[in-house]
């Protein structure tokens, strides 16, 4: 059975909904699509959940009679005409249909990544969830049976999805750490015999070093931590090592020598200065050199001599007693310690010097035209001491001469004074430390000028007063009338009205008078002064006084 084709159609076909790509779900409003001119078929059957399968009958059964026909066998028609009736003509109505439906969207993940969490590590920073979105579905229909796939259309979205966020490591599980450190590694000494140096001697040819290494050791880890694997140890050299080499000598050397050459004496000084002399051709290691001085067999001082300088001194000796000297070298050639004993040597202190003391006076004096000229009274120093002597008069009237050698200002205690120093042969004198030494130093006090009827030296005061005995006069410090010559039988030889004080509330002195101060003393007035170590000893005078010959009023 043949079915007559469909006749073509010639009406408008059209499409609801958009499907333009980048706006599906927008409003399905599309223009019109032209008009359909082509050949409208349909193959198969049209049968509904059958559409476009193979048009198949079902097979008749099988015929046993007579095989003929004769005109048609339609019942009620058997024999007629087989003539059919035209079919009627079928125009198909094309449409479409939407169908809206809402459709889940699911949430997007965004993976962050984190170089401090290793990859096997992932945090959930945000859950995500899912959004919606409306559908449209549009079915082309023919006489209003959906025909083919529809085409979807995305409409409005209804709720936004929210993204599901992880935080995942990058840092690899497996990795490495590396420890280093500086090892220091100790030198060694290394002997070497050398026959061209002393038996004994060392000679360090080359110092030694101590070298550095750099240790890096290499561990795997896991997750950072470190496996029980060994690490891999590799060592750089940073400082070589070298080695400290020494020489030594196996040559035998000569002995050395040792003489004592001079013993200085100071008999001043109560002391001795040894001198020796060192002869060592073979280079010998002289361990030690010792001088020891005796008294009686008892040892009083070992001086260690140092082989530098061979000198030692010995000091606080005694006068007018033996001592015996001793000199030991201890040296080495080589072959262990040997000795050197010198020959004892005598040594005593006599001295042979007259001690200057317990003189009563001392001047300074010149020679001039072979006369004895009184020069204690200094106002500069001299420019020539060819004839300057110090006289020094003992207490029974003996004198000693000796020669000035320098005349300087110095201070002593505070004072300005000249020093005098004199000298002679076989003389000495013994200073401040019980020390004795061959000059002799005279002090003479350094005038000071008055001031303000203030006076400091005795003869400026006697010059003064002479020539106005009214006046007032103090005393600004104690004076010695020593080496000045009076005007006559006294000091003063006018009459003194005035007064003569102690300056303030100080009392001074007046020393070594040998005259009398004033002839006469006529209402003056003497107070807060004292008068000592007067020495008048002038025979045949029958007037003899300290302050004066004559009072006519005491005050």
């Amino acid at each position: 059975m043949v079915q007559p084709a469909n006749p073509e159609y010639t009406g408008p076909i059209s499409a609801n909904g958009t499907q333009e790509v980048g706006h599906e779900g927008e409003a399905a409003v599309q223009p019109a699509n032209p008009d359909y001119t082509g050949k409208l078929e349909a193959k198969g059957t049209q049968e509904s959940g059958h559409e476009g399968e193979a048009l198949v009958q079902p097979t008749n059964p099988e015929y046993t009679g007579k095989l003929e026909a004769k005109g048609t066998q339609e019942s009620g028609h058997e024999g007629e005409a087989a003539v059919q009736p035209e079919n009627p003509v079928h125009t198909p109505v094309v449409g479409s249909v939407t169908e809206t439906e809402t459709q889940a969207i699911d949430y997007p993940i965004e993976v962050i990544t984190d170089d401090s969490k290793y990859v096997d590590e992932e945090v959930v920073e945000q859950e995500g969830q899912k959004g919606s979105q409306e559908i449209q579905k549009i079915y082309q229909t023919i006489d209003g049976v959906k025909v083919g796939e529809p085409t979807i259309v995305s409409g409005k979205v209804i709720e936004v999805p929210q993204p599901r966020k992880l935080r995942r490591g990058s840092k690899p599980l497996d990795g490495t750490t590396t420890e280093e450190s500086i090892v220091e590694l100790p030198f060694k000494e290394i002997v070497q015999e050398d026959d061209s140096l002393e038996k004994g001697t060392l000679k360090v040819v080359q110092e030694g070093q101590k070298g550095q290494n750099k240790i890096t050791k290499v561990y795997k880890t896991y997750k950072g931590n470190k496996t029980s694997e060994a690490p891999t140890v590799t060592e750089t050299v940073l400082v070589p090592v070298q080695d400290r080499i020494v020489h030594k000598g196996t040559k035998v050397s000569e002995k050395p020598l040792l003489t004592l050459t001079q013993i200085d004496k100071d008999d001043l000084g109560r002391s001795a200065k040894l001198s020796y002399n060192l002869t060592n051709p073979g280079s010998a290691a002289i361990t030690t050199i010792k001088a020891v001085l005796k008294q009686n067999g008892q040892i009083v001082q070992t001086l260690d001599i140092p082989s530098t300088t061979l000198t030692a001194d010995l000091t606080n000796l005694d006068y007018y007693k033996p001592y015996t000297l001793t000199t030991t070298m201890t040296y080495d050639r080589g072959n262990g310690e040997e000795n050197q004993v010198l020959a004892d040597q005598t040594l005593q202190l006599d001295l042979k010097k007259v001690e200057l003391k317990d003189f009563a006076r001392t001047d300074l004096i010149k020679y001039d035209n072979q006369t004895e000229v009184d020069e204690t009274r200094l106002a500069a120093v001299p420019q020539d001491l060819t004839n300057y002597y110090l006289k020094m008069t003992s207490a029974d009237q003996k004198t000693t001469y000796l020669a000035v050698k320098a005349i300087e200002e110095t201070t002593v205690d505070g004072k300005a004074v000249y020093k005098v120093t004199a000298a002679a042969d076989n003389l000495v004198q013994r200073d401040a430390q019980n020390h004795f030494a061959q000059t002799y130093s005279y002090y003479i006090e350094k005038p000071q000028a008055s001031q303000a009827n203030v006076y400091y030296d005795f003869a400026e005061l006697v010059n003064a007063i002479q020539a106005n005995p009214s006046g007032e006069f103090r005393l600004g410090q104690s004076m010695s009338a020593r080496h000045v010559v009076p005007n006559g039988k006294s000091y003063i030889t006018t009459e003194f009205t005035g007064k003569l004080l102690s300056d303030g509330d100080k009392r001074y002195a007046i020393y070594d008078l040998e005259h009398p101060l004033f002839n006469v003393i006529n209402g003056g007035t003497i107070k807060n002064i004292n008068f000592e170590n007067v020495d008048i000893n002038r025979s045949g005078q029958n007037q003899i006084a300290t302050v004066g010959f004559n009072l006519k009023i005491k005050v």
